[in-house]
């Protein structure tokens, strides 16, 4: 079922996208199918405009856990951390180390809607933060079962790797 808004409601969503971008220097929106049948995600808006750095999105976690790891990159990068491809990331999931990849815009324009929005025809850079299994597999390895590679997709290319067993 498609919710459909006033222009409205609209307007007012998209003030409240305005503020906080302006407050924190992003808005974060969370998807999720009730059903399940879809792999739930969350992504930034505003990080590119506030600070420059890529906007962010990250599959397979519940909407709060999402929006954490995403305010905790947009935290990181506004104080100055540079993510590197291939590089194992720790201190956004208890326990686990995550890798922050380019993504490819075309695909992150596929599910990013809100950025669109606001980027327009310009586009905007985007990262993934992709995540292990509970087992420690990633998305891209052999022994990551189907089911968790079919919540996270990956909409970036993953670089050579650094260990992530640190």
């Amino acid at each position: 079922m498609t919710q459909r808004f006033t222009r409205a409601q609209r307007a007012a969503h998209e003030n409240h996208i305005g503020s906080s971008i302006a407050e924190y220097g992003c808005f974060v929106l969370s998807v999720f199918d009730p059903d399940g049948d879809e792999a739930p995600f969350s992504y930034s808006v505003g990080i590119a405009m506030d600070s420059g750095h890529p906007e962010v999105i990250v599959f397979g976690l519940s909407p709060k856990l999402g929006a954490w790891v995403v305010n905790e990159y947009n935290r990181q990068v506004r104080a100055g951390k540079k993510f590197r491809p291939g590089v194992a990331y720790r201190g956004f999931l208890e326990g686990f180390p995550v890798y922050v990849e380019p993504a490819s815009p075309r695909k992150a324009a596929n599910f990013m809607f809100a950025c669109n929005r606001l980027y327009g025809d310009f586009g905007y850079p985007v990262v993934q933060v992709v995540i292990p299994s509970t087992a420690g597999a990633w998305p891209w390895e052999k022994a990551a079962p189907r089911a968790f590679r079919r919540i996270q997709p990956l909409i970036c290319q993953p670089a050579a790797r650094e260990s992530s067993r640190r």
